[in-house]
């Protein structure tokens, strides 16, 4: 059985982190219809039709949610925020035509690319990627900082001895290390990026305070 763990359940107290596993970036799509072929048509467009176009997102105060309020604060886009219950149920939307951009993690949208139902128009990423190169970073496409990946990290309970810790980190480098494994990681739109123990505490609170930030800039709420 596989758990989840939010990165605002996760301080010192209650785990050690043992080594980031695998980081991948977000990226905005658009319908391959929708007639906005870059990032400032899609903002113009939505200045212009003020309430027309919306932005789908896997429920309020989710990444998806606050990434699509930081777009909105940055441009001045004034786009519409409709929740729904997963990425799943947000992609559907979007797929549907009632959405018209979504956020989400790059691995959501190759199979809806390659049959020509939706269109990337950034990648939160401060490089583009080398399986998608067409498609500029945001900063490139008038989104200067605009940046967010989602990771895994393997942590254990707080009290955990160095020594466990250490073979622990040791073998999540091993599994990095080995072609299969970064094989699967790169099908599936991720980078293995195995850190140390103190390199990934460091990476954790450096996530929990700027996620912290975007959800106080975004205003997201959760009901």
């Amino acid at each position: 059985m596989t758990q989840t763990t939010h990165i605002e359940d996760l301080d010192d107290r209650s785990f050690d982190p043992v080594s980031l596993v695998s980081s991948g970036p977000f990226v905005l799509a658009v319908p391959a219809g929708f007639p906005a072929g870059n990032v400032a048509e899609l903002v113009a467009l939505a200045k212009a039709r003020p309430g027309a176009v919306n932005f789908g997102s896997s429920g309020n105060a989710t990444p998806l949610h606050i990434l699509g309020e930081m777009m909105n604060r940055q441009t001045g886009a004034g786009m519409v925020h409709v929740p729904y219950k997963g990425p799943p149920a947000a992609i559907a939307a979007l797929l549907a035509g009632d959405v018209q951009a979504v956020i989400d993690l790059y691995p959501s949208f190759p199979a809806h690319v390659a049959s020509g139902r939706v269109r990337l128009l950034a990648v939160l990423a401060p490089q583009r990627l080398a399986r998608i190169p067409a498609v500029p970073t945001a900063a490139e496409a008038g989104l200067p900082g605009f940046e967010a990946s989602g990771w895994t990290m393997l942590v254990a309970p707080a009290g955990t001895g160095a020594a466990v810790i250490r073979t622990l980190n040791t073998a999540v480098r091993a599994a990095a290390a080995d072609a299969g494994f970064r094989d699967s990681m790169s099908r599936q739109g991720l980078d293995a990026v195995p850190l140390s123990p103190a390199e990934s505490a460091a990476f954790l609170a450096a996530e929990a305070a700027r996620w912290s930030e975007a959800v106080r800039i975004s205003g997201a709420r959760i009901d």
